[in-house]
Parts: structure tokens; sequence; C-alpha cells
């Protein structure tokens, strides 16, 4: 949606999923800005055709970009940052047939090894596992190879109870059978 600025011209503005820019249009009028808008969208969206010549970056930018640019701003945000600081880096130059399991797997290990937590983790390989899911669809390769990636184990979520709760639980079981084990559990964090 156009806005008008002090100058008297309209100007919109949207993210641009390949660089992750923001970009403006601007026009005479909001009908006008809307429209350098969407054309400029679609230039991005109707690119050539992805080959088995181009790069994985290449390939991301017209297959998996254009999806991305749908989503949310908090989710494209968090995808392109992904992509960008940790995809990109390591399999950019590289052709998607040529991009095996085992490239995957020490990608994964070079992420541990950065400390990067196993959520994080899942996050980089899911999307690198989508662009390649795009690429079977393309028909560019034959299999995905992020999909037989093992992934690190999320840790267990520790629950505790507040102190009041574990007040009001240990006064409700005083006197009966369940005192001792309540106890013992409390004490033991279990």
């Amino acid at each position: 949606m156009a806005t008008k600025r002090k100058d008297g011209r309209w100007q919109t503005s949207w993210i641009c999923p390949k660089s992750g820019q923001r970009m403006y249009q601007y026009g005479a009028t909001s009908a006008e800005a809307d429209a350098k808008m969407e054309a400029a969208r679609r230039d991005i969206q109707l690119g050539p055709t992805p080959s088995t010549d181009d790069d994985f970056h290449t390939i991301a930018g017209k297959l998996w970009y254009p999806q991305v640019e749908r989503m949310r701003a908090d989710t494209i945000r968090r995808y392109l940052g992904a992509y960008q600081n940790h995809v990109r880096p390591f399999f950019g130059s590289k052709k998607p047939g040529e991009i095996k399991p085992s490239h995957i797997q020490r990608w994964i290990g070079e992420l541990e090894n950065l400390e990067c937590s196993a959520n994080s983790i899942c996050l980089y390989r899911s999307v690198l596992s989508r662009i390649f899911k795009l690429a079977v669809a393309e028909g560019l390769i034959s299999s995905n190879p992020a999909a037989v990636a093992s992934m690190p184990a999320k840790p267990e979520r520790v629950r505790t109870l507040p102190m009041d709760r574990l007040r009001f639980l240990i006064n409700t079981v005083q006197g009966t059978e369940l005192e001792g084990p309540v106890f013992c559990a409390a004490v033991l964090g279990m």
C-alpha cells in the first residue's frame, strides 16, 4: 500500500528476497507506485528458468526467494538470515547436483563446532532442505540430500515447579503415604 510523501509523490516499499534490502518504488499516484512495485516483484519472481548448470545460490534465487517473499516479515528476516549467514557461505557456489549428504553432514558438524544450538541447526537445515525440495520438483536433481542428514539431539526441556507450588504440594501430601515419595522427588528435582 502506497503512502504519500511530503514532496507529493507516492511511495511503496517491500523487502527484496534476493538482496534482503528494502526496495522503494515511487509514482505520481498511489496506483502508479503500487503498479511499479508489482512490476518489480514480478520481474524478480519470473526470472529465467533455472537449469542444472546453475549454482546453488542461483537456484535459491529463482525457486526459493519468491516463496519466502510471501511470508510474514519476521519469518522473512529469520529465513534470509539463516540462508545468508549459514547456508549460502557453505553451499552457494556449488551446483546442487554435486552436493552429497556427506557434505551436509560435514556442514552440520561445523555448525556444532561453532556452538550453534540444535534448534538453530534445525532451522538452517530446514532452509537448505526446502531449496533442495524445490530443485527436485523442478527436475534439477533426483533427490534431496538434506533429507538423510542426521541432526544433533535437542536437549530435553527441564521443568521445575515454582516454590509456591512446591510448598503447596508438600503441604497437601503431608501426613499421607505420598509424603515421602513427593518429598524425595522435590529434593532430587524429579
